[in-house]
């Protein structure tokens, strides 16, 4: 039974090492070219240089970024160049593209397991914003990459919201991004760089313009059109695949402490307890159960 107790643990550890917690108030939202910093929440000190702190991204396969501290040498140039790490151990990504819109997390070790003690998936979201010249109208896209199972977008002129009600303006909005078309016979034409596009996570709102000043945040509204977006299959179908995978694993976690457990007061019971049967010429046998004090 007392070998139990550290296997139990290693399967805790290694369900938080294949599937961190989602610390959903650590997630960002910028837009490309920005400087981000992804805190680890929680930080274990003292650390000496995040001595005790591993970084990794979640794409198809986990790459770690900085493994307890350190740098890893196999990330690309391209990638590592832009990557450091803070005082306080989150990750610092300077000039950010596309690419580095993903799913994060962060590991924090103790100095005697080969496990982490927690693990928290902090998610980047990317924003890109568009434009180009055709022949008769004029194309604005924005579009978002990396997290985006909980984001919306859409575009604003002067705060409100460009929708069927704003004739002549051509527009999609699907879950990762939004696309305008403004016709050059179109009154709003001449003044196509006012339109702004809002990207809705969770509870916020981030609103970005072409002329990459800071983004507006504020508390998301209700929507005005539940049938405002329209759907496309979700980019983070892989993602959902691993939670539910994670509560299979939970739920075969929980089982086998159940069973742990009742089998171990089993065990105990029966250690302390010896049957006596005695029989009797002519009559039924009796049996007799005698407890047992452990004093041997």
């Amino acid at each position: 039974m007392a070998e139990r107790g550290p296997l139990l643990m290693r399967l805790l550890r290694l369900l938080l090492l294949l599937f961190p917690l989602l610390c959903a108030e650590c997630s960002e939202v910028v837009r490309v070219g920005a400087e981000v910093t992804l805190v680890c929440g929680e930080v274990q000190l003292p650390q000496t240089q995040c001595n005790k702190t591993t970084w990794g991204k979640a794409e198809k396969t986990a790459v770690e970024l900085f493994k307890l501290g350190r740098p890893n040498p196999e990330v690309s140039s391209d990638l590592s160049s832009r990557l450091s790490l803070t005082e306080d151990c989150g990750l610092k990504i300077q000039d950010v593209q596309t690419e580095d819109g993903a799913d994060y997390y962060c590991q924090q070790y103790e100095a005697t397991v080969w496990a982490p003690s927690s693990s928290v998936s902090v998610p980047l979201t990317v924003v890109s914003l568009t434009e180009e010249e055709e022949q008769q109208r004029y194309k604005l896209q924005c579009e978002v990459f990396g997290f985006v199972l909980d984001v919306r977008v859409r575009w604003l002129y002067q705060r409100g919201v460009v929708d069927k009600r704003n004739t002549g303006l051509i527009f999609t909005n699907l879950r990762d991004r939004s696309i305008l078309f403004v016709p050059k016979d179109h009154f709003l034409y001449k003044e196509k760089h006012l339109f702004k596009c809002e990207v809705i996570k969770g509870e916020k709102t981030h609103i970005f313009s072409f002329t990459k000043e800071a983004p507006d945040e504020r508390i998301r509204p209700e929507p005005e059109d539940p049938d405002e977006f329209l759907t496309e299959g979700s980019t983070d179908s892989g993602l959902m695949v691993r939670y539910l995978v994670a509560g299979v694993l939970l739920t075969a976690l929980l089982l086998t402490l159940v069973w742990t457990y009742s089998s171990g007061r089993r065990v105990r019971r029966d250690d302390n307890e010896e049957t006596v049967f005695y029989e009797n010429i002519g009559g039924s046998a009796a049996a007799v159960r005698i407890h047992r004090h452990a004093t041997e």
